[in-house]
């Protein structure tokens, strides 16, 4: 899993607004989560500081997310999910159907085992 820092337009609530959260992805890339509160920039030193503004002001060049549209790609997302997880169980409702019902070897059901 990684993350950074982006701007993303609050827009659930009005007046909507801008803010800067930490954004999480899997390993494909896609956005899997992000922080529900805007990121509290806290340091132990000046440098401390100053480094995690750099980092920040990379990470924000990118597009601004909308987190009506975050909400929709995750509901999406968790149906997609939900979806093969039904399909696996299914295959493996299905596979062991047919391990019961094949008990003994045949050379016909050599396909099978």
């Amino acid at each position: 899993m990684t993350w950074n820092h982006r701007i993303i337009k609050r827009d659930l609530k009005k007046p909507a607004y801008f803010a800067v959260h930490e954004v999480f992805y899997d390993e494909a890339g896609e956005i899997t989560n992000w922080t529900a509160e805007a990121i509290d920039l806290t340091g132990e030193n000046r440098k401390e500081i100053l480094t995690i503004l750099k980092q920040i002001a990379l990470d924000i060049k990118a597009p601004i997310l909308k987190e009506s549209r975050l909400l929709e790609g995750i509901k999406a997302q968790s149906k997609r999910e939900l979806a093969k997880e039904k399909e696996d169980m299914t295959l493996k409702t299905i596979a062991k159907q047919r391990d019961t019902k094949n008990t003994h070897y045949t050379p016909h059901d050599k396909a099978w085992n």
